[in-house]
């Protein structure tokens, strides 16, 4: 079931401004039947693209009639409406050099509303018209009684023989009569019923034009305030200007001075033309406008209502986008049953065919009469997944019991690719149908909209946001692009910690011995080494017996021998001394060795695997990186195998077990076995040379002790190394610590750079956001919308940053509320849009750890790290690593943010977001949008943000409230029912709004509520 224009107000070509043959100033040749044949003829030619015009004969309907005829002979079939329209010049500024005749078109209804014989009888017939002439030239010529064009010619060869032979340019006497004749405005009113006597017969019935020099031409200067009441008054201004952009400035002209810009672009046609060469003024075809509107009188009234009916251009909005994107826009929808189905269950849907309005469609009907089994069917077709949200198709309803109903039918939607997708009515969750839809069921709507669903609804709003990112394409969703960028910032992060950690241990070693206690330790510590040193005691001197000449030669071998064995003694332990020290250095060069090659063999691996991980991604374009990593360690392993070798060697050498059991071949061993040499020679000695050496033993053993006590700088716990130590404290440590730090704040602001690296996608998507914003200010000053791209830090922060904190030390953090306070106020005043602040506020954390900043504390505000922190390098390894920065956007409504709105609100924005910032071109069909919104919502929201977002996208709505449709100036109008006394059969009737079922159906559901419609009242049938 649909109405005479079941696609409801469609773009057609209408032409209001055509002159025939029987016109009173025609360039045609005649009024013949040979001419008036051709004329036919070329209208037949351009009526593939015009479809509505209007005969335009002045103050005679001649011509119209004469094309009436025409028509109802057969001809003119692609012409779907022709209008009459009386053309006249009024009297208002009759003898004004700059305001002279001011041509006054009245358009009436098409012969189906009005017959010609009521416009002669009761509009043509009243007119009196008085002479356009100077007094002195008039001779006392007076008009009276009816215009004829027999009284015109009379009155045109009255002028004709009292003007000047010298100025007669004209012997059209016709033409010259009609061309002196004016009318006054006020009887113009008067006689179509404008005054205090209604013309029953003409309202409603005609609109009001005036032509265009009387509006372009003319200077503004002159009469102003008249001038612009007189267009104002009018319902359109015509306009014939040879060029669409001259149009175009015309009509913008009429704005600029704030007056009625209803511009209808005309052809005002006097002659054919020349149709193989571009058409010039006053051809016939040479201009027209595109209305949206059904071809009827009723059409042509809606764009009072809704001037953005109007489109002056070479091509409608509509079909260009068609055009570039067939596979975005709904023709229709068939529902039928399956083979075999018998109608157990009901007739429901079979033999269903639905056309659709590329822009905006509206749903109405009663409740239950199937408004949502065409959006769930549509949503279902167009591959939406989540069954779960559909009302109609439901498990509780049309899907009960396993699709007992439902799967005994089919629905298949076409788009105007003639791509069509065609699903089992019980077929859900499929993965092989294309999401070609975009459907926000009523269900779905309300769930995301709910305080408990923030993130799914954050997740809505990131798909629109996604839309607005200029290399989208290379990824599957916002969420993907998110991920992807983090993971090659965290990659290049996990990088730079391992730095970061080596430098954080080094800073804590450093950072302790800050400690006065520690400077205290290492005091002590020299104390006793002092005193350890002076507790040895040196050995009473024994005088060498050899230096008394007499005994020289009596202990001359033994004291050779007993020379020798201290020599070999002496050598042995030197030797020894320095495996220990080779062997000390050599595991040391290992060490480092080791972890150059772990760095190298974890960042290969990370390549490694970074590759693999790629594979599958460039196999999708049979792409394929070639990758061979060769890292030559031959001379590495070498030089370790090497020194392994050389370790075992000196362990070895080294062996201390000093039985005569152990390795024959160590240097313990050998000394050992020196020793007991030494022993045995030294027995051979008198009393004198045996103590003597016993004294020389001693003393070497003293010598030994205090210098292995006072060491040197490098080795420690010695004296040497424990004053090195208390020195480097008192000059060194404090530059050492800042090179350290200042090396960590390097890192840092590397890791900072990586970061910010993502947020840089929000930052781009926000311009383009911001860019749409500042185009719809107007739009939006009753619901302003921001969006931002944040950095922002972790909620938890605060709870892990505490937990590392000595609770029982006094510091600035000691207090859970102190604690709290201060670290808040350290985040209240950060900027994390500069790096510079997140340096200082690193800073001030660190400061706060060894300065106690609590005002109340009187006494040495230093603090000692280990005092304060349970983990010093894990909590540096936390703060300076910033995992806790996270980069969001922040939405934000009339200054509140996502969380802080209601669910209206938060739908609301929903709404705003897919009809005015989402770039997704698919169609969007929505399911009852109107019933999560406050009156004032719909009104300062859904209506205009709809008629923006139609403007770039199919928009299928079902309502509930036909005003909706109707505000939105919807272009399809779909009424649906179901008969549940007649086996629940499914039918529909389709048109526009101007259609008069669809005008009676529309009333029907607002329960003939005729004033619920208030300022759209004229578009209805009372």
């Amino acid at each position: 079931m649909s109405s005479h224009f079941p696609n409801g107000s469609e773009w057609r070509k209408w032409d209001l401004h055509i002159h025939t043959p029987s016109s009173l100033c025609s360039e045609y040749g005649g009024d013949t039947d040979e001419i008036w044949e051709k004329f036919i003829a070329n209208l037949e030619e351009l009526s593939d693209e015009i479809k509505v015009i209007g005969i335009n004969d002045y103050i005679f309907l001649d011509g119209y009639k004469e094309v009436i005829k025409y028509k109802r002979d057969g001809r003119l079939k692609n012409i779907d409406l022709i209008l009459p329209v009386v053309e006249l010049r009024i009297q208002e500024f009759v003898g004004s050099k700059d305001l002279n005749r001011i041509n006054y078109h009245i358009i009436f209804a098409d012969e189906n509303l009005l017959k010609t014989e009521i416009i002669e009888n009761h509009f043509l017939a009243g007119l009196r018209g008085k002479a356009n002439l100077d007094p002195e030239k008039s001779d006392g010529y007076t008009w009276g009684g009816i215009i004829t064009k027999d009284s015109l010619i009379e009155f045109g060869k009255h002028i004709h023989h009292n003007t000047p032979v010298e100025k007669r340019t004209n012997s059209n006497y016709l033409e010259i009569g009609f061309n002196n004749v004016n009318f006054e405005l006020s009887k113009l009113a008067e006689i179509l019923g404008e005054g205090a006597e209604p013309n029953s017969f003409l309202k409603d019935k005609y609109f009001k034009a005036i032509g265009k020099s009387e509006w372009e031409e003319f200077r503004w200067e002159s009469s102003p305030v008249r001038k612009k009441t007189i267009i104002n008054d009018v319902d359109f201004v015509f306009s014939a200007s040879p060029t669409v952009a001259q149009a175009i400035k015309g009509k913008d002209s009429l704005k600029n001075q704030n007056v009625n810009s209803r511009l209808l672009h005309c052809s005002d046609s006097h002659r054919f033309g020349d149709t193989s060469q571009q058409t010039k003024p006053k051809d016939l075809g040479h201009c027209f406008t595109w209305i949206k509107a059904d071809p009827t009188f009723s059409g042509l009234k809606q764009v009072l209502n809704e001037p953005d009916r109007v489109f002056i251009g070479e091509q409608s909005p509509i079909v260009q986008r068609i055009k570039e994107n067939k596979t975005k826009y709904i023709k229709n929808l068939s529902i039928s049953n399956v083979d075999g189905y018998d109608g157990r269950y009901g007739d429901w849907f079979n033999g269903i065919e639905i056309p659709f309005n590329p822009s905006m469609v509206a749903i109405i009907g009663n409740k239950g009469s199937g408004k949502s089994a065409i959006s769930d069917i549509l949503g279902l077709c167009g591959g939406y997944k989540s069954s779960e949200n559909f009302s109609f198709l439901h498990e509780k309803k049309f899907n009960t019991a396993q699709g007992r109903i439902s799967k005994n039918f089919e629905a298949k939607i076409t788009f105007h690719s003639e791509r069509s997708q065609k699903k089992n009515l019980n077929s859900f969750n499929s993965d092989d149908v294309i999401e070609r839809v975009k459907y926000l069921p009523q269900g779905y709507f309300e769930s995301i909209t709910n305080e408990l669903e923030i993130e799914q609804f954050r997740r809505e709003i990131e798909n629109v946001v996604f839309t607005h990112y200029h290399e989208r394409e290379n990824f599957l969703s916002f969420q993907d692009l998110i991920e992807r960028r983090k993971k090659r910032s965290e990659t290049e992060i996990d990088q730079i910690k391992l730095q970061l950690a080596g430098i954080n241990e080094n800073i804590v070693v450093l950072e302790k011995k800050l400690n006065p206690k520690y400077k205290s330790e290492i005091e002590n510590k020299i104390k006793i080494k002092k005193e350890e040193i002076d507790s040895l005691v040196v050995p009473d001197l024994v005088k060498n017996p050899d230096e008394d000449k007499k005994s020289i030669k009596q202990g001359e071998t033994v004291s050779r021998n007993i020379e020798g064995f201290k020599e070999k003694i002496n050598s042995l332990e030197k030797k020894i001394e320095d495996f220990k020290e080779e062997k000390l250095y050599l595991q040391n060069s290992l060490f480092q060795i080791q972890d150059v090659l772990d760095e190298i063999n974890l960042k290969a691996n990370a390549l490694t695997s970074s590759v693999e991980n790629g594979k599958d991604i460039l196999n999708k374009f049979d792409l394929k990186i070639e990758f061979n990593l060769t890292i030559d360690k031959d001379t590495v392993t070498d030089f370790i195998q090497k020194t392994n070798l050389r370790i075992i060697e000196l362990r070895e050498s080294l062996d201390e077990n000093l039985d005569s059991e152990g390795n024959e071949t160590s240097l313990n061993k050998k000394l050992f076995i020196e020793k007991k040499n030494l022993e045995v020679e030294q027995g051979k000695l008198d009393e004198p040379r045996r103590l003597y050496q016993i004294y020389l033993a001693r003393l070497h053993e003293f010598e030994k002790q205090k210098n292995l006590l006072i060491g040197d700088e490098e080795i420690q716990n010695t004296l040497k190394y424990f004053e090195r130590e208390i020195s480097f404290i008192d000059n060194e440590l404090q530059n050492e610590i800042k090179l350290r730090r200042n090396q960590r704040v390097e890192l840092v602001k590397n890791i900072i750079q990586s970061k910010y690296s993502v947020i840089e996608i929000y930052r781009e998507i926000k311009k383009s956001i911001d860019h749409i914003i500042l185009q719809n200010e107007e739009l939006l000053k009753n619901y302003p919308i921001s969006i931002d791209a944040i950095i922002q830090i972790d909620p938890s922060f605060k709870e892990i940053f505490l937990s590392y904190i000595n609770k029982k030390s006094s510091g600035t953090f000691q207090t859970i509320e102190g604690g709290d306070e201060k670290i808040s106020k350290l985040i209240k005043d950060l900027n994390l849009e500069e790096e510079n602040s997140l340096i200082l506020f690193l800073d001030s954390i660190i400061k706060s750890l060894f300065e106690d900043q609590r005002e109340d504390v009187k006494n040495s505000k230093d603090r000692n790290l280990e005092d304060q922190v349970k983990n010093p390098t894990e909590l540096y390894n936390y703060l300076f690593g910033l995992d806790y920065l996270n980069f969001n956007y922040e939405l934000m409504q009339g200054g509140k943010k996502l969380e802080q709105l209601s669910p209206g609100e938060r739908g609301a924005l929903l709404l705003i977001f897919f009809l005015l910032l989402d770039k997704d071109e698919k169609p969007i069909i929505l399911d009852q949008p109107e019933d999560n919104l406050d009156n004032q919502s719909v009104a300062d929201i859904l209506v205009p943000f709809i008629k923006r977002a139609k403007e770039k996208r199919q928009i299928i709505i079902v309502t509930h409230n036909p005003n909706l449709a109707i505000v939105s100036d919807a272009e399809q109008v779909i009424y649906v029912e179901i008969d549940k006394e007649n086996n629940n059969k499914f039918s529909f009737l389709s048109g526009s709004i101007e259609d008069k079922e669809i005008n009676n159906r529309i009333v029907r559901v607002l329960e003939g509520a005729m004033p619920a419609f208030k300022k759209r009242k004229d578009k209805y049938y009372e």
